[in-house]
């Protein structure tokens, strides 16, 4: 057999174990066949309870696991990334218009030793 007619097919072991096997072409439909056979009966069952303890998808956007939005998946990354830009300008905005700490002494919001000491 020449090594043009050998192929690496991967077969799944178990949880996070693969081992690659040479295997000839001819023989690659029915080896791959075989490895992707149907679970077995408890893995079945296993993940029917999983599935079935699942939390809806209300409960997950309460528990702010999902986000609540009706725009496309698609765009939800833009929508997510917009707010947060709309955020920090308003954010800055606010923080330009903040009193210095003289003016707070001059009210008597602060008191002299309370104001920081400007450099």
């Amino acid at each position: 057999m020449s090594t043009s007619t050998l192929t690496i097919v991967t077969h799944i072991l178990g949880p996070h174990k693969t081992d690659n096997v040479i295997v000839p072409i001819d023989n690659i439909n029915t080896n791959v066949a075989q490895a992707t056979s149907p679970i077995s009966p408890q893995d079945k069952e296993k993940l029917e309870r999983r599935l079935s303890e699942r939390p809806d998808k209300r409960d997950l956007v309460d528990r702010n696991i999902l986000r609540d939005s009706t725009v496309a998946p698609a765009l939800q990354a833009a929508q997510s990334q917009l707010q947060r830009s709309q955020l920090q300008d308003k954010l800055d905005r606010e923080l330009q218009s903040r009193p210095k700490p003289e003016e707070l002494v001059q009210k008597g919001i602060l008191s002299e030793d309370e104001a920081p000491v400007s450099a």
